[in-house]
């Protein structure tokens, strides 16, 4: 959010500071044909040089033009036509108009900033305030010009996801420099693909849960919902790949009871299902108890090979990653022994 605090007294009707805008009202001798009094507003904006900051920074330099709107407060329709504001050049500098023929009252100006001339591009910034255009009254303010997303950032709390498990995705707006957006908005979530992932409870708000249904990926959209449509005003949505994984309850390994002699070794295989349905391909990790009496290499997805060390007892533990569930096999490596046999060669004396 950028602010300006410096205020700037001005002897006109009204006048409205929007970062480096400074804005006169005048009022009286602008009278409308049908001879309601009117008044008029004048605007100068400073353009910031492109791409280089300056300080303080007051607008974004990747702004090109403002629109300015004055709209009544109720039903936002407008009261004069919108007057728009562009960059002369690369360097920036001021520039200035005057908007005539507003009706005496209490209006809303709506400020926006965007990254192309015209009004066209991104919207970058925008800012509301009540503005009253009456004769003889002198009024000074400063407002803040708020930034507004050109993007959306999404993080998820656990990913990949399990089938029947959620998972929570939360949105971050950010503005045209990185920073984050303050405020409030309302955003659209949606699934891709609902026989994979489906939106858990329906939510309007930056946060978002899903559950998996079946293995796969698919893209999770989010979309900024404008509470205030400015025409020309861009789409604002960020999609996320989101992965969900299999679910595993029960891992059985076999052979569950091993007993091997020192030098020698074996294989097991391990399964895996979720709710006594068999869950394949599925990947196991396998490590031992004890390396110096067995020792365990993974020979593929589900087997592994064990081989014995010493004498001993040891386990081999067989785990599903992401799920935690697991099996183990018993190792046990006898006391080895040594059989001599003598054989006398010779005559006896």
């Amino acid at each position: 959010m950028y602010r300006y605090t410096m205020m700037i007294p001005l002897t006109v009707l009204a006048v409205l500071g929007v970062g480096l805008f400074v804005v006169g009202c005048g009022g009286g001798g602008d009278d409308s044909p049908g001879g309601a009094p009117t008044g008029s507003l004048q605007f100068s904006v400073h353009f910031p040089p492109s791409p280089q900051e300056v300080q303080p920074a007051v607008i974004y330099p990747e702004t090109n033009s403002i629109t300015v709107d004055i709209l009544d407060s109720v039903t936002r329709e407008q009261i004069v036509p919108p007057t728009t504001l562009n960059r002369s050049g690369p360097g920036g500098g001021p520039v200035r108009t005057t908007i005539s023929a507003i009706p005496i009252g209490t209006w809303l100006v709506r400020v926006t900033g965007w990254s192309e001339l015209d009004s066209a591009g991104r919207l970058l910034s925008r800012v509301y305030d009540m503005v009253t255009i009456v004769i003889a009254q002198t009024t000074t303010k400063n407002v803040v010009m708020e930034g507004y997303p050109v993007s959306l950032a999404i993080t998820a709390a656990s990913h990949p996801v399990l089938v029947d498990l959620t998972t929570e995705l939360v949105t971050t707006p950010m503005a045209i420099n990185g920073d984050v957006v303050l405020g409030t908005f309302a955003y659209e979530w949606s699934s891709g693909d609902e026989t994979i992932t489906v939106l858990d409870a329906a939510s309007t708000t930056d946060t978002a849960i899903f559950r998996g249904v079946s293995r796969g990926s698919t893209d999770i959209t989010c979309k900024l919902v404008h509470d205030d449509p400015v025409p020309g005003q861009p789409e604002v949505a960020r999609e996320f790949d989101l992965r969900v994984n299999p679910n595993v309850d029960d891992v059985v390994v076999t052979p569950d009871t091993l007993i091997l002699l020192s030098g020698k070794s074996a294989t097991a295989t391990a399964t895996a299902s979720y709710k006594t349905v068999a869950v394949v391909p599925v990947e196991f990790s396998f490590a031992s108890s004890d390396t110096s009496v067995a020792t365990v290499t993974r020979l593929g997805d589900d087997q592994c090979r064990i081989d014995a060390i010493k004498a001993g007892v040891a386990s081999i533990t067989v785990s599903q990653p992401y799920t935690g569930a697991s099996a183990t096999i018993d190792i046990a490596v006898p006391e080895g022994s040594l059989d001599v046999s003598i054989t006398r060669i010779g005559a006896q004396q």
